[in-house]
């Protein structure tokens, strides 16, 4: 699709939404919202946090955001773009738009080959979600370090309970009211999409940690519920038509565009269950027949030993990439024993050693 045609498409959308007047979307310029997707914000980014880059004035970033009030989105966008942004502002757009913009994105006709790139990407997406047979497996771990190193990582007293954790955020509520809980799976294949799904997602939540996987067949889906490594219930077959309208859900909850993804998606999200705090690892990729996805919970003892293993993690991470930083410093003052001149990048040296400093002093 050429430029003009996306323009014109993305304006006429864009026109019917009153929430949009803010915004003087006949000089919007889609390809420019694109490349800075691929330079500054990845399409993830974009999708976790329900915004869009709308344009860059001498290092002025312009975001169309759908709630402007999420500090979390805003200060993830200052860390993610660095020095190549000083300042930003916000417009507000409806989650339409939004959706609109990232599905023009998602249809460009090189798509494939701007995709969203390692370097682009967050620590969280380097990592692979991960996805336990058997979530008992990292209470074992646990177990097992603490009985052969003392100094293990993992020390009971070191860990960190969400629960009691006052200053956190509340994460949202799941609501859901599931009707058919004894059912068996032929009678719940027969249920519309939005009902399977509060079905299937509340069997996972009241048994503990498991997971939903989805596999798309050539004319229909199955859909697995396992726990602890064993298969609980298998829907099968589920129409293609229903199939598809569950993965929306999933989609939905996730902050997807409803469109086919061209290249592999995943995250986790917080959210809570009867007060209790879960950690909901995604993933949704192209298949052979169509789209597939899994979904996992992990809560409790598990949640709680799986973000002290990925902030080690992001520490190990962070240590090294300051091990290399140190390293270039030294080869920077090794060639000025040799070339006097200035270093011309000093300042913006200075001022990322400013902002290392206050984001150490925050995790104090």
């Amino acid at each position: 699709m050429s430029q003009a045609k996306y323009s014109a498409q993305i304006k006429s959308a864009i026109s019917e939404n009153s929430n949009n007047k803010n915004i003087n979307w006949s000089k919007a310029n889609p390809q420019q919202i694109f490349d800075l997707i691929d330079s500054i914000l990845p399409v993830k980014d974009c999708i976790s946090y329900q915004l869009i880059p709308l344009n860059l004035i001498d290092k002025h970033l312009i975001l169309g955001i759908v709630n402007p009030n999420n500090t979390a989105a805003l200060d993830h966008v200052r860390s993610c773009c660095g020095d190549r942004v000083d300042s930003l502002s916000t417009k507000p757009i409806d989650a339409k738009t939004h959706q609109l913009i990232l599905s023009a994105y998602s249809r460009r006709s090189d798509s494939t080959s701007k995709s969203v790139t390692p370097n682009s990407a967050s620590m969280l997406q380097e990592r692979p979600t991960l996805i336990l047979d058997n979530p008992e497996e990292i209470l074992e771990e646990d177990r097992g370090a603490d009985k052969s190193d003392p100094q293990s990582r993992f020390k009971p007293q070191s860990k960190i309970n969400f629960n009691e954790q006052k200053s956190a955020q509340t994460p949202l509520g799941l609501e859901l009211q599931p009707k058919y809980m004894s059912a068996p799976p032929k009678f719940l294949s027969s249920l519309p999409p939005q009902v399977l799904w509060q079905e299937l997602l509340a069997r996972v939540l009241v048994a503990g940690n498991g997971r939903l996987q989805f596999e798309r067949l050539p004319n229909s889906g199955r859909i697995g519920w396992i726990q602890n490594g064993n298969l609980k219930l298998s829907v099968d077959p589920v129409a293609a038509k229903n199939f598809q309208g569950v993965l929306e859900e999933l989609k939905r909850l996730v902050n997807l565009p409803n469109i086919p993804v061209q290249q592999v998606y995943k995250g986790e999200i917080e959210r809570s269950y009867k007060q209790e705090r879960l950690l909901l690892l995604w993933r949704i990729s192209p298949g052979k027949c169509g789209e597939e996805a899994t979904l996992q919970v992990i809560r409790g003892k598990v949640l709680t030993l799986y973000q002290k293993r990925q902030m080690e993690e992001l520490g190990d991470q962070a240590i090294e990439i300051a091990r290399q930083l140190k390293q270039k410093l030294e080869q920077i003052h090794n060639c000025r024993r040799i070339n006097s001149n200035p270093l011309t990048k000093i300042s913006i040296l200075q001022e990322i050693h400013e902002k290392i400093n206050q984001q150490i002093k925050l995790l104090e």
